[in-house]
């Protein structure tokens, strides 16, 4: 007689969710979790073995169990499971509509997916919303960030509706917004963006390790722990910034002439297949060569390599040129650690607080929605380059190209707008006799 083969269940541990139970499923052949609604790791281990247990005996789950049943009456944990298995880990967008979605979980608390899809709950996220529920410092919310917040759960609902666990999606009366007319950075000047080079060491002192969240007063618990001084604490960080400052001067004058995003510049490599690339073709300009799983429509593309980008690059020797382009080094004081490259979302953060030492203010926040100030990230030196092409006479079909806009209105409202001040020079200059 042939021995049943025992189904191992494990613990998987999402960050910001409560604790699941995962294994193979020889039946449905499919990987199944399950959330246990806790996060705490006593109760679920008492789960696992139970679940692991009614496996090997082959109990069927009673009828009725939360996590069997589907359409409205469907557990929350269970679709917010399936919703990230099967449609969000396709999306390069997964991280944003991963965090909207915990911002909606947070103020409605739902149990079922019913508890969601209905309009009088929808109206109230909304509403939630636009106090500031959930947000920083409890600020209230633009009306715009509240719609694309709105976006991702209309997104997921609509997802529920195709396979078919929601007969429609309810209507609702969404907040009006505005056509937006600024940007929500602005293009800096060179003379701003030298500024950013100086400030580069000063911003990387204010930030803690690489891998923990900024915390306030970080510095002191750390050298109490480690058993040295204060003085000697602060040392050794302005020893790690003095070593690692070139590398990150480095990113930032990547993003200044390349006109990437900080996520794609993180991702280009020497020599590594499936990832950005730049190419030297024998009788022909060099070129970025794209795959389409780097893109956000999911199209394979060359694009001109600008020539700022190119000096750049070539500062690297030949016998240096493999792994990564860009490589920022982690600002930790662990040694076991110092070898870990800093993720795209980290580096942002660490350029942001840079942009700040610098003072380079690229909005000024807005009373209304108690919206603050905004410092010069990543994001800005990307319509920086946008904006240098358009001064420099650049035809506006290229920079669209080099930008991987479908269309020329798209550069031009979010990266291109244009400097007023020079157009009514031109229109001076041309209409003074």
């Amino acid at each position: 007689m042939a021995r049943k083969k025992r189904i191992e269940v494990k613990l998987s541990y999402p960050k910001g969710r409560p604790i699941q139970l995962r294994y193979w499923c020889p039946v449905e052949n499919r990987d199944i979790r399950i959330s246990t609604g806790t996060t705490n790791e006593a109760e679920a281990e008492e789960q696992r073995a139970e679940r692991e247990a009614q496996l090997l005996l082959g109990i069927k789950l009673r009828k009725g169990d939360p996590t069997t049943i589907v359409g409205p009456q469907m557990n929350w944990q269970r679709f917010r499971e399936e919703y990230t298995s099967i449609q969000l880990s396709t999306l390069g967008s997964k991280c944003h509509a991963e965090s909207r979605l915990d911002i909606a979980e947070r103020i409605l608390k739902p149990r079922r997916l019913g508890d969601v899809a209905n309009s009088d709950a929808l109206h109230r996220l909304q509403s939630k919303l636009l106090q500031g529920a959930e947000s920083a410092n409890n600020r209230p919310r633009s009306p715009h960030t509240v719609k694309s917040n709105m976006a991702a759960v209309l997104a997921a609902l609509n997802w529920a509706r195709l396979q078919g666990w929601l007969d429609e999606v309810p209507v609702f009366k969404k907040v009006k917004t505005g056509k937006i007319r600024a940007m929500k950075g602005r293009p800096i000047t060179g003379e701003e963006f030298e500024r950013l080079l100086d400030k580069v060491e000063t911003g990387l002192l204010v930030v803690p390790q690489y891998d923990k969240a900024p915390r306030k007063n970080a510095p002191q618990r750390k050298y109490k722990r480690r058993g040295i001084s204060l003085e000697e604490y602060r040392e050794k960080r302005q020893n790690i910034s003095a070593r690692v400052a070139p590398s990150w001067r480095y990113v930032l004058r990547g993003l200044w002439e390349s006109a990437l995003r900080l996520d794609e510049l993180m991702h280009m490599a020497w020599d590594k297949p499936g990832y950005i690339v730049p190419e030297w073709k024998r009788g022909g300009h060099p070129v970025l060569h794209i795959p389409s799983a780097m893109q956000k429509n999911d199209t394979e593309e060359e694009i001109p390599l600008l020539p700022g980008f190119e000096r750049l690059l070539l500062e690297t020797p030949e016998d240096q040129r493999h792994g990564w382009v860009f490589n920022p080094l982690p600002l930790t004081l662990s040694k076991a650690k110092q070898d870990q490259r800093p993720n795209a979302e980290w580096v942002g953060e660490i350029i942001s607080r840079i942009g700040k030492a610098a003072g380079i203010i690229v909005h000024p926040g807005d009373e209304h929605t108690s919206r603050p100030k905004k410092f010069v990230s990543a994001h800005d030196l990307r319509r920086s380059c946008a904006e240098r092409l358009l001064a420099a006479g650049v035809p506006p079909m290229t920079i669209a190209r080099v930008m991987r806009h479908a269309s020329w209105e798209t550069t031009r409202r979010h990266y291109a707008p244009g400097d007023v001040q020079r157009d009514a020079g031109i229109l001076r200059q041309l209409l003074t006799s």
